[in-house]
Formats: C-alpha cells, structure tokens, sequence
C-alpha cells in the first residue's frame, strides 16, 4: 500500500482481512506514513491491530462493510440497508431466543446477536434459496417481528457497542471465517481424513 499509495497518489482503497495483518506484519519503514490514503474500506480488521494499524500508516479511517452473496441485506460503516434485526440465539443451540409472545429478542449493547435480513417481494429484500430444501428452510427464521414474518439468518454474529456501531464476532452453525472467506467446518474434516490423519481441532 505505502509504495503503490505513494506513487499512484490513492486517496481510497479497499482491503480483505488478511491484507491489513499482511501489512501491519511487515518490518516498519518511514514511508508507512508517506501516502495520501484517507479511507480503507473492506470486510472487517482484526480488532488486535486496529488502533495500532491507524497509528502506523498516517491515521487512516477504516471503514467496514458487510454483505453475504445470497443474503437480503447488507451493513456498510456505521449504516445499515434494507430492513434488519439482530437476534438474540442461544450460544449452545443456535436457535433464536424469544419473548413471552414468541418473537425474537432484540440484542443490547455490549450483545453478539445474529444479522437477520427480512424478506419480501422487493427484489432487494428476496432470498431465492438453494438448490436444495431443507437448507433453504435452515436459513429462513418465521415469526421475528410479527406474526408469520420471514426474515433471512445470516449466520453472523454481530456486537453493538454504546456508540452504535457494530462488530463481526463470530460464525454460527458449522461455517467460519478465515482469510476473507467462509469455511465449512465439514469440508475441513474432510480434507484431514484425506490426509489420513486423526485429529480434535476448534476454529477461533
């Protein structure tokens, strides 16, 4: 970023996760702060390094967006669009916590709840679903708001904090992040199997 930045004179850039901890891991060097990048957009920095990468390259202004391929609704900065709610779930069963009249409970601060996205027929707020059934059902969570509603389950836990804002927490289900990208924790099984290996591992 900082030759790249420096020479092209960049104002605005976007990133991937791994390329903010790929370049706060680099030796440091004086032209760190020798570019006119203001903003640095993308899908999420590690929050270990994030008060230290701003420092380092010149107070640049991280900006995180969010948004899933399939989903109905989409996070960008501090603004969310389309209609979207964050549920409270059970952290051992995964399922929606609800209120005494059964719909879902809306996290507080401080809270990890799951990105839920409403559907409807506005082409912005669909979700067509899978090739197949049963999956597509997963995804779907009735009864949220008010009776017979549909909203679609990201999968996503997001924090908020005091000022509003809200933070990637963690995956829920058998999927996880790693480098930018969702990972299926059967397919990582799968792999080891091949490799004729035995072996108990988490993801964090």
């Amino acid at each position: 970023m900082n030759q790249d930045g420096h020479e092209h004179e960049l104002y605005l850039s976007s990133f991937q996760t791994k390329c903010t901890r790929y370049l706060y891991n680099q030796p440091d060097r004086p032209e760190d702060k020798l570019h006119q990048v203001k903003t640095f957009f993308g899908n999420g920095v590690n929050p270990a390094i994030w008060e230290k990468f701003v420092e380092r390259f010149n107070n640049i202004q991280i900006k995180e967006i969010f948004g899933a391929t399939e989903g109905n609704c989409n996070l960008i900065w501090a603004l969310g669009f389309l209609p979207y709610f964050f549920a409270k779930v059970d952290d051992a069963t995964g399922e929606i916590v609800r209120d005494k009249n059964g719909f879902a409970i809306h996290v507080k601060v401080g809270e990890a709840g799951e990105l839920l996205g409403q559907i409807s027929s506005n082409p912005m707020r669909q979700f067509d679903g899978y090739t197949d059934k049963e999956a597509t059902k997963k995804k779907i969570a009735t009864n949220i708001r008010s009776k017979d509603d549909q909203w679609f389950r990201t999968g996503d836990l997001l924090e908020l904090d005091e000022y509003g804002y809200w933070y990637f927490k963690d995956r829920s289900g058998d999927t996880f992040r790693w480098k930018g990208k969702q990972e299926s924790n059967p397919s990582v099984d799968t792999s080891l199997k091949s490799l004729r290996i035995r072996s108990e591992f988490g993801a964090k």
